[in-house]
């Protein structure tokens, strides 16, 4: 009788089990990391979207003769606090005096602003827009209240845009 040599054998079953378990603990790793992906990707499709609805309202705005609407906007995520809209043409004033100089050093042409800063650049998105009608500087904050700063109120961001008749801007409150 010959015998046959076993000692690699004892080690079959328990290198597959380890194979296997390796295996999916990568697939789950995976499937994570592409959950995280899509996640991002509507976080940035959600901070891209919302400066060109307010951009669209104001256009609107702008083109009519005389209008006051009010414009709810949902909220944002990505750790955006507040929108925040600025003229750099006006001094500061107002609850939100502080911002100004940091918007202005951070984009001085821009007029609207994610706050706090940078948390849109985490998505790949801009932290700051410029507003404009055609090549028109169209959109006014009060001077009282220089940014105007916007929390969100049950999910939504809430503001009036206001033209008057005879005005060539639109404003924000």
């Amino acid at each position: 009788m010959i015998r046959k040599n076993k000692r690699g054998q004892g080690m079959a079953l328990p290198f597959k089990m380890i194979f296997s378990i390796i295996m999916v603990a990568v697939i789950i790793f995976v499937g994570f990391f592409v959950i995280q992906m899509f996640l991002d990707r509507t976080k940035q499709i959600e901070l891209n979207t919302l400066p060109n609805e307010i951009k669209d309202a104001v256009v609107q705005a702008w083109q009519s003769s005389e209008t006051e609407r009010t414009i709810e906007l949902t909220e944002v995520s990505g750790g955006i606090e507040e929108i925040c809209f600025v003229d750099f043409s006006e001094s500061p004033r107002g609850i939100s005096y502080s911002y100004y100089t940091l918007f202005e050093n951070f984009d001085d042409e821009a007029n609207f602003f994610y706050y706090p800063l940078m948390k849109a650049e985490k998505y790949d998105s801009f932290t700051s827009w410029q507003i404009k009608c055609g090549n028109n500087d169209c959109l006014k904050v009060p001077t009282n209240n220089n940014p105007l700063c916007i929390k969100p109120i049950n999910g939504k961001f809430t503001f009036t845009l206001t033209k008057e008749a005879g005005q060539s801007y639109v404003m924000v409150s």
